[in-house]
Order: C-alpha cells, then sequence, then structure tokens
C-alpha cells in the first residue's frame, strides 16, 4: 500500500516547520512579546496545515483515529488563536482577563495531547502496514501535558500579584518547562524522522527505476 508523494511530503515538511518553530517559540518566548505572539500564529497555522495532511492522508489509508485527530489538531489551535487575537483586542486589559486566558491554555494543551495521542496511533498503523519503519512515540503528548503545570503555576503568580509565588514553585516550574520543552521538540524530531522514512521510500523507487533505466539503455555490443 502506498501512498502519493505530495501527500507525505505534505506530512513531512508541516511536521519539521512545527520543530522549527517550537524551537523559536522557546527561544523567543522572554524576548518581546510581540515576537512570541507572531510565532505562535505561525506554529498553529502549521499545526492545522499537518492535520491537513493527516486528512489528505485518510482517503488512501483508512485509520480508526483520524477523524478525532484530525479534528482536535485544527480545533486546539484554532482556540490558541483566538486566545492570541483577544490578546491583541484586548492589551492594555489583559491582566483582568485571568480566568478565561487560564481556561484557553489549558484547554488547548490538553486537546493538542490528546491529538497527539491520535497522531501516535496513526503512525502504528504505518509501521504495521509496513510504510514506515518507526513505529509512534507519546513524546508530544507528555510533553504538552507538563507544560501545564509551569503555565498553572504563572497564572497563580499573576493571580496573587503582588505577592510572590514560593521560590521552589518557581524553581519547580521552570524545570519541568525545560523538560517539556525538551519533550516536545524530541517529539517533534522523532515525528520528522518517522516522517522522512515515507519520503526516503519515494527517493529508493526513483532511484532504482532510474537504474533500470540505464540498464535499458545499455545495447548489446556497447562494450566492444
Amino acid at each position: 500500500m502506498k501512498l502519493p508523494a505530495d501527500i507525505k511530503k505534505h506530512l513531512f515538511y508541516s511536521s519539521w516547520a512545527l520543530m522549527i518553530l517550537q524551537m523559536i517559540l522557546v527561544a523567543t518566548s522572554t524576548i518581546q512579546i510581540d515576537i512570541s505572539q507572531v510565532t505562535i500564529i505561525a506554529y498553529n497555522c502549521a499545526l492545522i496545515l499537518f492535520a491537513i495532511g493527516l486528512l489528505r492522508m485518510n482517503s488512501h489509508i483508512d485509520f480508526k483515529f483520524w477523524k478525532y485527530t484530525a479534528f482536535l489538531l485544527i480545533v486546539a489551535p484554532l482556540l490558541s488563536l483566538v486566545h492570541t487575537i483577544l490578546f491583541f483586542i484586548f492589551e492594555e486589559q489583559w491582566e483582568t482577563f485571568l480566568t478565561v486566558r487560564i481556561v484557553f491554555i489549558i484547554t488547548t494543551l490538553v486537546l493538542i495531547a490528546t491529538a497527539f495521542i491520535g497522531v501516535k496511533k496513526i503512525i502504528d498503523t504505518l509501521y504495521s502496514l509496513k510504510i514506515t519503519g518507526r513505529s509512534g512515540k507519546y513524546y508530544l503528548s507528555f510533553g504538552n501535558l507538563l507544560l501545564l503545570f509551569p503555565y498553572i503555576a504563572a497564572w497563580y503568580e499573576e493571580y496573587i500579584y503582588p505577592m510572590k509565588i514560593e521560590s521552589w514553585l518557581e524553581t519547580s516550574s521552570l524545570i519541568i518547562f525545560l523538560v517539556s520543552t525538551f519533550f516536545i521538540i524530541l517529539g517533534y524530531l522523532d515525528l520528522g524522522f518517522t516522517l522522512k522514512s515515507l519520503t526516503d521510500e519515494d527517493n529508493d523507487i526513483i532511484s532504482n527505476f532510474n537504474n533500470d533505466e540505464d540498464v535499458l539503455t545499455e545495447l548489446p555490443g556497447d562494450n566492444n
């Protein structure tokens, strides 16, 4: 069973775009917030693009989890985009929307973590069909769930302002943030290499075709 080359490239490039944007997001999270917000918008658009790739793939292979996975990978970034739009609209009064903000953040992270469980199941199906040589991992789901702790800690610090949160809580949230970021980047890296095996298969087919063509063009007596 084969997948069209354009669908394989769609999934491969969108997964690597997600990894690169995640790394940029981590790098810009401590700089200007406007840059971070723009990166978040690009990241959410890449998630939707990846979900569209899953929808295209399902027209060729029947997956059990594709509907829920694609739905969650579209709804979650849309929620995040709405959250970002609200930030730009109510930037001056943003501190007063604490409850709304934490609800958006928790819902988005839980939906993304659940969606990547579905992605893991889809990769396992590809592996069982021998379309790819790697099974799925839970890195992305685990990393996104871990992000809940630092986000809730940051929300709590803002909620009790001007009081300060305990130092152990602040240190723990920073450590967990770094660990969660590590698992998310590792997850996208693993996903990228897993989907790369799909495009490598196409390259092998093209290479074998070219080799066969070279053999056919060699006429008897050419070595004389």
